[in-house]
């Protein structure tokens, strides 16, 4: 029994199984109570995950030539304050052959034409940060978009779980050809030049650089005049030709 203006405390503890939020209702009743209207109460509990996997990733050397070894960092960290069980990690070189991995504690193994990378990942207590490092070497040059991801059950915070960087592998001899006009709004009977500016963006130098033009079907290529070397004069409708020649590291032509 309450005397009258005294006050009673029930405590309740409640531990959550599942993310979420939910509804906790209390009532009270009483013989003599004939005022109801007062007699319950809600608290709304949001549960949050005391578990949160982040993911840093990082590449050496930033710039990639064919043949070169590279080296991918994978720091994963323990967040909040439980420590992560049973977590995965997924790395996808996109075609890049891996040759080594050094995972410590992790059991990581390579599959799909050995660019792909998964771990079944040990325990990470919280607070703590453990790193995967993995070795590939570039067979071709191209564009690389390389991910990794890591997953955990319950995980409090998915915005830290993705990574990606873009990769570019370039060839030891490479030119790369710009047009000083992308678009041109030509006129019938007016002559208009352009220039075409070769530049070796390799760390070797390019032999035998030609240039080629093909003869446009709707007009005459009147001349071909190159910083170096000499061209051809061929009859209509057949592609020009300039032999450059050698090109070092950094060095520029045109025509």
């Amino acid at each position: 029994d309450l005397a009258a203006g005294e006050h009673g405390a029930v405590e309740l503890r409640l531990s959550g199984s599942q993310l979420g939020s939910l509804n906790a209702q209390a009532r009270v009743d009483a013989d003599n109570d004939y005022l109801v209207g007062n007699n319950s109460a809600n608290v709304l509990i949001g549960l949050q995950s005391a578990v949160d996997l982040g993911l840093a990733f990082s590449m050496q050397p930033g710039t990639l030539y064919v043949g070169d070894l590279v080296e991918f960092t994978l720091d994963v960290s323990s967040l909040r304050s439980q420590p992560v069980v049973g977590g995965t990690l997924t790395l996808f070189l996109g075609g890049i052959p891996i040759e080594s991995i050094a995972a410590g504690a992790h059991g990581c193994v390579i599959e799909q034409f050995d660019s792909r990378m998964t771990c079944q990942l040990a325990d990470v207590p919280s607070g703590t940060t453990t790193r995967i490092v993995v070795r590939a070497r570039p067979v071709w040059p191209n564009f690389n978009f390389v991910s990794a991801s890591v997953n955990v059950v319950n995980d409090g915070d998915f915005t830290n779980n993705h990574r990606s960087l873009e990769v570019q592998i370039r060839a030891e001899r490479q030119v790369i050809t710009t047009a000083s006009l992308e678009y041109l709004r030509a006129v019938i009977g007016v002559e208009y030049e352009v220039t075409h500016t070769l530049t070796t963006a390799g760390r070797l130098p390019s032999t035998d650089v030609r240039f080629l033009m093909d003869a446009p079907w709707t007009g005459v290529i009147l001349s071909m005049t190159p910083g170096t070397g000499t061209c051809s004069t061929p009859p209509p409708q057949v592609p020009t030709e300039c032999a450059v020649g050698g090109l070092a590291p950094g060095d520029v032509a045109t025509v």
